[in-house]
């Protein structure tokens, strides 16, 4: 069975963690197992992966995007070559998680698939594949109510002021309206996405299931070598300037906890508001030095307002480290409390009390609900009956 998932990135970040770990596990299963991204380093020696997409053309793409507030178009280059490599490899199954970054024209994409018929796996890690547009609707309904319009997130979804949301659902309705409804199932990597994809106007017509993410058990480990700082916080925080991530909350949670040690993970940038007494680290793509900072952590800290299913929660219990968060709603109903601690959103009071309430804990109790639950292996294992499942229906 001849397996490629498209992505935005390979082996960094999230989603390019996800894809590794099944582009490993498949050809480890003896599956013919191939990768297409667009973003970042080429792994040349990486067995059937292939990069697409030029970082110039994605600029180019990106200052496109500004511009025309159409963020899925354009990069028409790039995406003649995903094509051609898609009809080279000739797939049973081709699983499609992040189309976003710029490196690939969305909409020609998806009409290409439908027409040729290809069996379609999708992959929700965030809402924009049912939005159009946005990451996260942030309590908008539009997107389920006759389409999205006149966006009230406009600027923070699209670095945009051009208003194009409703041209974009609209072409978003208009491939996904070419597909034969077996040809596509959608997998939401929370069972909160998938109540919403069920709602969608755009993709409630077709088999909407969830399959929850799982990450490396030995990339995220406990290490025998490491201590745990009492007092200390791990922020994981992706994207420091985006205010949909919290940062703005940690100069109030630092006064009210004067005792702690706090530690931000992520790029900043000169215009940053760094919080004094704060260690800021930058990002880290080591993933050697990022488990390090996991296991030194008593509490790895999270202040999303909205989050689909982030990896940094599994990434940490597998490393042994309890997590406290604002309820953000993708993860809010897929974990047991014992170690992960939910908050009401924005209130730092509750928040604090969370964090003080965690202390004096096994960590290994920890990492063995993490792997029992959310490891890579069953990830895998669960993709790999779906993709069974349609290959021999055909």
């Amino acid at each position: 069975m001849k397996i490629l998932q498209i992505n935005s990135v390979y082996k960094v970040g999230s989603t390019g963690r996800i894809v590794e770990s099944l582009h490993n596990y498949f050809l480890n299963c003896g599956e013919q197992s191939y990768v297409i991204y667009g973003r970042g380093k080429c792994y040349k020696n990486d067995k059937n992966v292939f990069k697409l997409s030029g970082e110039f053309f994605n600029k180019i793409n990106a200052l496109r995007a500004r511009i025309t507030g159409m963020l899925y178009s354009g990069n028409f280059i790039a995406t003649k070559k995903i094509i051609r490599k898609i009809e080279k490899i000739r797939p049973d199954i081709v699983h499609i998680h992040n189309l976003n970054d710029n490196f690939v024209n969305v909409y020609k994409l998806l009409k290409f698939l439908a027409i040729k018929g290809y069996k379609v796996v999708m992959t929700l890690h965030s809402e924009q594949m049912y939005t159009g547009t946005c990451g996260y609707a942030l309590g908008c309904e539009k997107w389920a109510s006759g389409g999205c319009k006149n966006c009230p997130h406009l600027y923070l979804s699209t670095k945009s002021y051009i208003d194009n949301t409703k041209k974009a659902f609209n072409k978003l309705f208009k491939v996904y309206s070419l597909f034969n409804s077996n040809n596509i199932k959608v997998i939401g990597c929370t069972p909160w996405l998938t109540k919403r994809a069920q709602r969608s106007i755009l993709l409630n017509r077709f088999d909407n299931q969830s399959i929850i993410n799982g990450s490396s058990t030995d990339d995220f480990s406990i290490l025998d070598n490491v201590q745990k700082e009492e007092k200390s916080v791990l922020f994981i925080n992706p994207r420091i300037d985006d205010p949909v991530k919290g940062h703005q909350f940690l100069s109030g949670l630092v006064k009210v906890m004067p005792e702690y040690k706090f530690t931000v993970v992520g790029p900043y940038t000169n215009k940053t508001k760094r919080v004094d007494g704060v260690l800021y680290t930058g990002r880290i793509t080591d993933k050697k030095k990022l488990v390090e900072y996991y296991n030194k952590a008593n509490v790895t800290l999270m202040m999303s307002e909205n989050e689909c299913f982030p990896m940094t929660i599994i990434e940490s219990l597998l490393c042994g480290t309890k997590v406290c968060l604002f309820k953000c709603f993708g993860p809010d109903e897929c974990y047991d409390s014992e170690y992960v601690k939910f908050s009401k959103y924005s209130d730092i009071h509750e928040l604090a009390q969370n964090i003080k309430l965690v202390k004096n804990y096994d960590n290994s109790i920890v990492r063995k609900y993490a792997i029992k639950s959310l490891s890579e292996r069953r990830m895998a294992s669960d993709y790999l009956k779906l993709y069974k499942s349609i290959f021999e229906s055909n």
